[in-house]
């Protein structure tokens, strides 16, 4: 299995072809859309969730996260635009962590590698035994894995859930 730089970054710009016209694409993805809420009204308002996604609709394009009432910490904001083909439309998802996220996780991950990098030096430069050298790398380390893999493997689980979703969608 062959890794590439884009299953390492938590995003995807998916296009999926369709029977359908850019006109029924978009009311399909319209009628599956809750309108946006503040994230105040969010937060304080527990309700049960009718429709797939939270978001709004400017001309052809949709902007839409919460994706099952999933409300989860690392679940896409989905931007979906369908375009008219000569037979059918093509809908085009790009998948991004929110900028919120993408900030929490930047300090994260810059202050265990950056704690990570400076216990390795110290543990270069110093006298001590193995295992305390070892365990001064490490713990930051871990740090950095986790919060890494914490990311990817959530946006990733999440975005494969919203393309099925869309693939289901955009069917006849």
């Amino acid at each position: 299995m062959k890794i590439r730089l884009a299953d390492l970054i938590p995003y995807e710009d998916i296009t999926l072809h369709s029977d359908l016209s850019a006109d029924e694409v978009r009311n399909r993805i319209a009628s599956s859309i809750n309108p946006g809420k503040a994230l105040r009204e969010r937060i304080l308002q527990a309700r049960q969730q009718e429709k797939p996604f939270d978001g709004v609709q400017t001309g052809d394009s949709f902007s839409l996260h919460g994706f099952l009432g999933r409300n989860s910490f690392f679940s896409p904001v989905t931007e979906v635009t369908a375009l008219p083909l000569p037979a059918g439309s093509i809908a085009r998802l790009k998948m991004r962590l929110s900028h919120w996220v993408s900030v929490m996780m930047a300090l994260w991950l810059g202050f265990s590698g950056l704690a990570s990098l400076i216990n390795l030096y110290a543990a270069l430069s110093s006298e001590g035994t193995m295992f305390s050298k070892l365990v001064g790398i490490s713990f930051p380390a871990i740090l950095f894995l986790w919060g890494y893999l914490v990311c990817i493997v959530g946006f990733k689980l999440d975005s494969r859930r919203i393309r099925a979703f869309f693939e289901a969608l955009l069917r006849r």
